[in-house]
């Protein structure tokens, strides 16, 4: 089996840069970050995905952004 290819979103520009280093860290989140390593999701999804056509989003951003939902809930 080939190995997956996730999107990248490449480098930062300065504009984008500039706008997230000022944003303070979130009390919850920022731990969340240091304690969880999520690409167990990238490597449990990857049979899953296939080789060809576009580059698809991560499981682990995905599961991220699932964290997220349920925490504003």
């Amino acid at each position: 089996m080939s190995h997956i290819q996730f999107k990248t979103f490449g480098q930062l520009a300065l504009a984008d840069y500039e706008i997230f280093s000022s944003i303070p860290s979130h009390p919850f989140w920022s731990q969340v970050d240091q304690v969880i390593d999520f690409s167990f999701a990238d490597e449990l999804c990857a049979p899953l995905y296939s080789t060809q056509g576009q580059r698809p989003y991560a499981p682990s951003l995905k599961l991220k952004v699932h964290f997220v939902q349920l925490k504003k809930l």
